[in-house]
């Protein structure tokens, strides 16, 4: 795979896995609203995504930005 297109690829992971957060978040207040989850469990599941996108900018300066900043 040509750099430039690896480079794109990445972002376009990048967005994917952002969008996929939203997702969820959208998801679980959907299932709260409906009667599947109540206040408690809404709250710990967004705790647990912002947890996990939290870890995204660190995981994107360090190991990602390091990899594509060459391309």
């Amino acid at each position: 795979m040509r750099k430039p297109a690896k480079k794109l690829q990445a972002y376009k992971s990048l967005f994917a896995m952002n969008r996929g957060f939203e997702i969820v978040l959208v998801s679980c207040a959907e299932l709260k609203k409906l009667g599947f989850l109540n206040a408690p469990q809404l709250k710990r599941f967004q705790a647990m995504v912002e947890e996990l996108s939290t870890e995204r900018p660190r995981l994107k300066k360090s190991a990602i930005a390091k990899s594509m900043a060459g391309y």
